[in-house]
């Protein structure tokens, strides 16, 4: 994986977001555990260090839903992250067919918020798909997801971002 390449200027304009994620073979699990517990805020800023890749997204366009299921086992949660990646080229659409065979963990940042989501015990699936929009004004680019299964829900779920 390369990561998507994006035009640092755009991103800094209003309306789009980076959603942070690292493939979990690329997290060193010998410091994950211990960078988490030393970390200072939801007790998972830390978490070693990690050469994050950036996915560029509308903001608005961010999806986090999470529904709690059952099983004989007991409960779990479905968690399905999904943000609108406004761009498409060659490039791009090698990234994501490179992407949809890894296991991801997510850093969603809302305002000065971030959370992890998914861990490499549980690490989350990604999937994509091009989008044209319904209107002739829409943009174009993937819809790309992110979804793994969970013990617990997460104490800091924010529907959008």
């Amino acid at each position: 994986m390369t990561g998507i390449s994006y035009d640092s200027c755009i991103v800094q304009q209003p309306g789009i977001g980076l959603l942070a994620y690292i493939p979990v073979s690329e997290i060193d699990l010998t410091v994950w555990p211990a960078a988490i517990k030393n970390s200072t805020y939801n007790q998972q800023s830390g978490a070693g260090q990690l050469a994050w890749y950036a996915m560029p997204y509308v903001q608005g366009t961010g999806n986090w839903t999470e529904e709690q299921q059952e099983n004989e086992q007991g409960q779990y949660f479905r968690s399905v992250i999904s943000v609108f990646l406004p761009s498409d080229s060659g490039a791009v659409r090698s990234e994501l067919e490179a992407m949809k065979r890894h296991r991801f963990v997510l850093k969603v940042t809302r305002g000065t918020e971030s959370w992890l989501i998914g861990t490499p015990e549980n690490p989350l699936r990604f999937t994509s798909s091009y989008d044209t929009g319904s209107e002739g004004g829409d943009s174009r680019g993937h819809r790309c997801s992110f979804s793994g299964l969970h013990i617990y829900k997460s104490p800091f779920y924010t529907p959008v971002f």
